[in-house]
């Protein structure tokens, strides 16, 4: 069995927009990468992802 994490909206959103924190959140991604870690969201993740974009 993989070893995954759920990811929050805000640490996804952080991969796309740069802001403050952005290169944390990328370096925390590529970490995970490395060591095979899968990645998985809740349902809700792409409306939460729509809203901060519009906000």
């Amino acid at each position: 069995m993989s070893d995954f994490v759920v990811v929050d909206a805000s640490l996804a959103f952080k991969w796309l927009v740069e802001e403050e924190n952005s290169d944390v959140a990328r370096a925390i991604l590529q970490v995970w990468d490395r060591q095979g870690i899968g990645l998985a969201a809740l349902h809700l993740m792409p409306f939460e992802i729509t809203n901060a974009l519009h906000r």
